[in-house]
């Protein structure tokens, strides 16, 4: 079985966007807080709105692909929060990007088992990368009083971890064992 090409280009972009929105937090660490609903907002619809498509394209080839589809809703109402809500948004940043990333964590944990059962190579990749999106969502909502300037450092880390992620597993869980 073969991951779709069309999933695999969305998962690239959606990950190539989140490495851009991470590189430039970390330049931009002042502007980051005014702008950071803004750019998460479109980066994580976008990437809710790949889950989806990726639910629809590859639901035939998972035990249980509910937690796809969950996760994509829940991302493109994220975003669409975001991009609506700045002034709350900026307030609210660190619980939000922490509960996406323990969310983002929980669903890659739970697909990693679906696809270990239908024979995928790779499913360990996932298994990992769902560990740690758990430990970071953890931390940035347990410890939000470290300031602005950690938020926006450890927001940049984990966007740039997490596109990473993204592409890595476009390419790592792409076939069956037969």
């Amino acid at each position: 079985m073969e991951r779709s090409s069309s999933t695999k280009v969305l998962m690239v972009i959606a990950g190539a966007l989140l490495i851009i929105v991470g590189i430039m937090t970390l330049r931009y660490p002042i502007a980051t807080l005014i702008s950071m609903a803004l750019f998460l907002g479109i980066a994580i619809l976008f990437v809710g709105i790949m889950h989806t498509a990726s639910y629809f394209t590859n639901r035939k080839f998972l035990p249980k692909p509910g937690w796809l589809l969950v996760e994509g809703i829940l991302e493109i109402l994220i975003g669409l929060m975001l991009l609506f809500n700045i002034g709350i948004t900026t307030a609210s940043l660190p619980f939000v990007l922490g509960f996406w990333a323990l969310f983002a964590g929980i669903s890659r944990f739970a697909i990693s088992l679906d696809i270990k059962k239908v024979g995928f190579k790779n499913w360990w990749v996932m298994m990992l990368t769902g560990v740690l999106s758990i430990i970071l969502g953890i931390l940035v909502m347990v410890f939000p009083a470290f300031g602005a300037a950690f938020i926006a450092s450890f927001v940049s880390v984990f966007m740039i971890y997490y596109g990473i992620m993204i592409i890595v597993e476009a390419f790592a869980v792409k076939s069956a064992k037969k």
